[in-house]
């Protein structure tokens, strides 16, 4: 319960904010977060100031604005206007943050309310966030993004950028032919009875011959898509082609997807509790994959075998929050293991807008050029997605649940650029980890794999650095970042 003083304080201040409605704004929707989720304020914040964003309104405001707000909230220190407006931005970004208990408690009602539990195992979990409620299939901006992806994994793309086709047949057939990665006594190396795959952002899949690469060293192979809708959202089936290639003769059976393989856009939090849900479906139907994969004829059942789950991108920490939970649950023996490939354990700097008050003052450029173009593909699912994977969110959702990565994930496999070495970077990437802040500097060349920074990457119980330098999307999609993976893996 408030006293009658922060009572009147709370109601002052209100009306201060609801007065500077209107002013001219410098600075883009900072305070989405409070003006969404509220915090000491939240009520009637949402219901009543939740249109316009309170640090649109403080830079536009003229000084007597800011000397009354100023003098609400530290009546007993001078007014500077700059020095105000900055203090005032980091206490109203401090209000809004998750990183504030009072926002973390808000969310955790409001998800109770309105998303539900999730149920699975025969146990019950709270969901993370609210399941997707817009389908991105078939419209313009998922038609957009598939269009430059196609033109962006092309023959004539690769052979313009340098890069190798990695789905090139040649590409395919050392998939298929070269020796079996082996383990120290010499026979060749399986390392899991299944293998799940969970997609990153945007849902970009890995490649033909990465998947039958990791096929041989495995029972079965799932690819966990970060999709829900649709026919196939929920639907465990069997894969004859994997990203148009045929599957060979000697791995039928051991290929599988769950969930619609089309681009989506979608938060981590929610592909975290969307591989809950898929794991589960494996579960309850592992004897058609038993059947269908002649190495798991006799592994009882899903949770008798060994499963180790591949997160790259955003399915990198997705990943680690849906193991968490379940260990919590004491379904420990749902995932066995689990690889971040490229993870965004920390966040990816791309994202990091002006929500923290530790952001201000920094440059938003690169954070604004990817809010433009995401939320010109899908404006609500574009401005959840980077808003998850922005640092300060990471850090917020770590420190509320406890997360630790390097007990939850067994190893990290990082790729970066190299300035003296541009290996497979394309520019696409290239120009992205300039942009993003990662350039030389005083310390040498401060590492990325073109989106998600080293130190991002790099969280985990054993960490393996490619030594061949490659930019993050094409590390999930080339079969050597496989090859050094198997490597590392303990084998069954």
């Amino acid at each position: 319960m408030k006293s009658a003083p922060s009572r009147a304080r709370d109601e002052q201040i209100l009306g201060i904010l609801e007065g500077l409605r209107g002013k001219p704004a410098e600075l883009s929707a900072t305070f989405y977060e409070l003006a969404r989720h509220g915090a000491g304020l939240a009520a009637r914040l949402v219901t009543s100031v939740a249109a316009p964003t309170i640090l649109e309104c403080l830079s536009g405001a003229g000084d007597a604005d800011l000397r009354r707000l100023w003098s609400a909230l530290s009546p007993n220190t001078p007014f500077e206007p700059a020095d105000a407006r900055a203090e005032l931005q980091r206490r109203a970004l401090a209000l809004g943050s998750r990183a504030n208990p009072a926002v973390g408690t808000y969310l955790s009602q409001k998800l109770r309310a309105g998303a539900g539990p999730l149920t699975a195992f025969g146990a019950s979990f709270d969901r993370l966030m609210e399941k997707p409620s817009a389908d991105w299939t078939g419209t313009v901006g998922q038609r957009l993004y598939e269009s430059f992806i196609r033109a962006y994994a092309s023959p004539l793309a690769a052979t313009l950028s340098g890069i190798a086709d990695v789905n090139a047949s040649t590409e395919v057939q050392r998939a298929l032919e070269e020796p079996p990665i082996t383990g120290r006594n010499g026979a060749p190396k399986k390392v899991s009875d299944v293998a799940v795959l969970v997609n990153g952002w945007f849902n970009f899949a890995t490649s033909a011959p990465a998947v039958f690469r990791l096929a041989r060293h495995s029972g079965a192979v799932v690819i966990a898509s970060s999709n829900p809708h649709g026919p196939e959202g929920y639907r465990l089936r069997a894969l004859t082609h994997v990203d148009g290639v045929p599957v060979p003769p000697e791995l039928k059976g051991t290929i599988w997807a769950i969930g619609d393989l089309s681009p989506n856009l979608m938060s981590w939090p929610q592909a975290s509790d969307l591989l809950i849900e898929h794991l589960e479906v494996v579960d309850r139907e592992f004897g058609r994959l038993r059947a269908a994969a002649p190495a798991l004829a006799k592994v009882p059942s899903f949770r008798d075998g060994k499963t180790v789950v591949f997160g790259h991108s955003q399915g990198g920490p997705a990943a680690m929050a849906a193991r968490d939970r379940l260990q919590r649950a004491g379904r420990s023996d749902v995932i066995d293991g689990l690889v971040g490939v490229c993870s965004s354990t920390r966040g990816a700097d791309l994202a990091d807008g002006l929500d923290s008050p530790d952001d201000v003052g920094r440059s938003q450029a690169m954070a604004s050029l990817s809010s433009s173009l995401v939320e010109l593909l899908a404006s609500n699912e574009g401005r959840l997605s980077l808003e998850t994977n922005d640092p300060d969110f990471h850090a917020a959702m770590r420190s509320q649940y406890g997360w630790d990565p390097k007990a939850l994930i067994d190893l990290s496999y990082v790729s970066q650029l190299n300035a003296a070495d541009r290996g497979k970077t394309e520019p696409f990437l290239a120009l992205a980890a300039r942009l993003a802040g990662h350039r030389p500097g005083p310390g040498g060349w401060v590492a990325s794999d073109g989106l998600v920074s080293t130190a991002s990457s790099r969280e985990a119980r054993n960490v393996v650095i490619d030594s061949a330098p490659k930019t993050h999307l094409l590390a999930w999609q080339d079969q050597d970042s496989w090859n050094r993976i198997l490597q590392e893996l303990d084998p069954l």
